[in-house]
């Protein structure tokens, strides 16, 4: 990542005060994962509200890869659900962590 595309992501999460939550499926074949997580972790030296992690054997949104289309319309969208099992518990174990009561 260049140094302006950096700051320009640095800047944009100092304004955020709440912590976030990135997660990739290693089988996303829409987002480059291992590029996108060296980004984060750049940042995250900086900017200690966002933590990441990427999901074993889920695609993007989620659901485990045996279909992958990359189809976006009305039917997808409404068809395709997160379904691993993995994603849950990473959002689960985030939210008891950052949410309170």
């Amino acid at each position: 990542m260049n140094n302006r595309n950096r700051n320009t992501c640095a800047r944009t999460f100092e304004n955020i005060i709440s912590k976030v939550l990135f997660l990739y499926g290693d089988a996303d074949p829409w987002i480059p994962v291992a590029e996108t997580i060296d980004r984060l972790q750049s940042l995250s030296h900086d900017l200690h509200n966002i933590e990441f992690a990427v999901v074993s054997n889920a695609n993007h949104e989620m659901m485990t890869p045996g279909k992958e289309t990359m189809q976006v319309d009305r039917n997808t969208v409404r068809s395709d659900e997160p379904q691993s099992a993995g994603y849950f518990m990473l959002l689960a174990a985030w939210l008891s962590r950052h949410v309170k009561q």
